[in-house]
């Protein structure tokens, strides 16, 4: 368990350098599209490289826009797996406290609260 616990604070740590490597050249793109004469207030950036003629540009930007699109489908994927996950291992728990025959609410926020 204590070997788990420093694998995945070691997973989430380089997560983490991961997603602010992604915010980052996130940024750069804008600026540069900014330098090439892009303005964020004219709406989304794949509109002006196409418009300015860009086609090789155009070209990867789309294909990193669907790349981005399929992770946060595997993000949401994984996001409902361990939420389900997490709600059986309450029901588990539950039923090696003995709580199984008490009833369930819900609040606002989705989460459940045993009624005694």
């Amino acid at each position: 368990a204590s070997s788990d616990l420093r694998q995945l604070e070691a997973l989430t740590k380089e997560k983490n350098e991961l997603l602010g490597a992604v915010r980052e050249r996130a940024k750069q793109k804008i600026r540069t599209l900014v330098q090439m004469g892009y303005r964020p207030e004219s709406g989304e950036p794949s509109r002006f490289i196409r418009s300015a003629g860009f086609s090789e540009l155009f070209q990867l930007w789309q294909e990193a826009d669907q790349k981005l699109r399929a992770c946060q489908t595997l993000n949401q994927t994984n996001g409902r797996v361990i939420s389900h996950l997490q709600k059986r291992l309450s029901r588990l728990t539950d039923i090696f406290r003995g709580a199984t025959g008490q009833q369930k609410l819900y609040g606002a926020q989705g989460q459940q609260t045993t009624v005694s």
